[in-house]
């Protein structure tokens, strides 16, 4: 399985296998997949040149912290770390992202949603471009990839 088809079929488990369908969307779906090809290109499951950042979407220990304190998507979290059988304190979460690629989803999705901004309308690059730098808060953004990694995301979905 190549990066991007192992991307969908996270993507896919994750939002209609573990969390609640209201979190299951196109644009759900598409941000998801082009914020882990611009962050991994769904290759790498730890940051590169020993950065802190786990999982193919690139979580980092505050972002995960950030999660599991937020009063809304904090005690979801929680929840689906029960059910996946991972303590939820943010160590043992930020451990777990590294290989429990749908844990790592969920996070990532959590991270959207708990974002006080509406996602991106599909086909809006632009907007869903704002949505990643927003929300991953790159240090080194590559803007010129995003166009190309939005429109294969919103191939994969077929929208």
């Amino acid at each position: 399985m190549d990066g991007i088809e192992q991307g969908v079929w996270i993507v896919n488990k994750t939002l209609t296998e573990v969390m609640d369908p209201k979190f299951d969307s196109p644009s759900a779906r598409i941000q998801l997949l082009a914020t882990g090809l611009q962050e991994s290109k769904f290759m790498d499951r730890v940051q590169g040149g020993g950065g802190p950042a786990h999982s193919f979407w690139q979580e980092e220990p505050n972002g995960i912290k950030a999660v599991l304190g937020h009063p809304v998507v904090g005690p979801i979290l929680k929840n689906i770390c029960q059910k996946l059988g991972v303590p939820s304190d943010w160590n043992s979460v930020y451990q777990a992202v590294v290989m429990n690629d749908v844990l790592a989803c969920v996070v990532a999705r959590l991270i959207l949603y708990a974002d006080s901004n509406p996602l991106p309308k599909v086909g809006d690059s632009d907007a869903a471009w704002q949505c990643y730098i927003r929300n991953w808060r790159p240090g080194k953004p590559r803007p010129a990839t995003w166009q190309g990694y939005y429109q294969t995301a919103r191939e994969q979905i077929n929208v």
